[in-house]
Parts: structure tokens; sequence; C-alpha cells
């Protein structure tokens, strides 16, 4: 593997752009004995991004967000009209007539 476009490829991963076989070459990368000392940080987040260790998601989380949006959907629906402006009436422009 080609060190030298590590440093192209990570910034590449960062800014959204890399595809997934470059992705896949980084972790190769960082699970080799190729990876540099100076990219230990970024191989250490990168290694936490794939490990292949799964997530515990508790099964009800689902039904919990959907009550959730729901309920958070139907206060917005009783807010009076007028009532968005979240600033301090402090903060807020005044116009006097």
């Amino acid at each position: 593997m080609k060190t030298d476009k590590i440093p192209q490829l990570i910034d590449a991963f960062y800014h959204g752009e890399t595809t997934p076989d470059q992705e896949q070459e980084l972790l190769w990368y960082f699970q080799s004995e190729e990876a540099e000392e100076k990219l230990a940080e970024e191989k250490e987040l990168f290694l936490q991004l794939y490990r292949s260790t799964p997530v515990d998601v508790p099964s009800d989380l689902e039904n919990k967000l959907s009550r959730l949006i729901d309920k958070l959907a139907e206060e917005e629906k009783q807010k009076p009209t007028g009532m968005s402006d979240k600033r301090p009436a402090s903060k807020r422009k005044r116009h006097y007539n």
C-alpha cells in the first residue's frame, strides 16, 4: 500500500469525499503495522468508527422516539400563533406605531 496517499485519504474522509473502496483502504492501513505513530489519533478514531462490535440498542427505543416525536408535534400544533420567537423579550425587535 502506498502510504504517501494516506494523508490525502484522511483529509477526503473528514470531508465526506471518500468512496467505500478508499475507506476500506484506510481501514486496512490502520489495521496494519505500517500505520505511522504520528497518525495514532486518526487510527484510534477510524478503528472506533469501523469496529465490528455491535452496539446495544434498547428494543423499545423506536417506540419511545415515536411517542416523543408525536408529543412534540402535538405541542407545536397547540402553540398560539406568533409565539415562535423564543428569544427573551428584551432581545426582540420592538415595533412601535
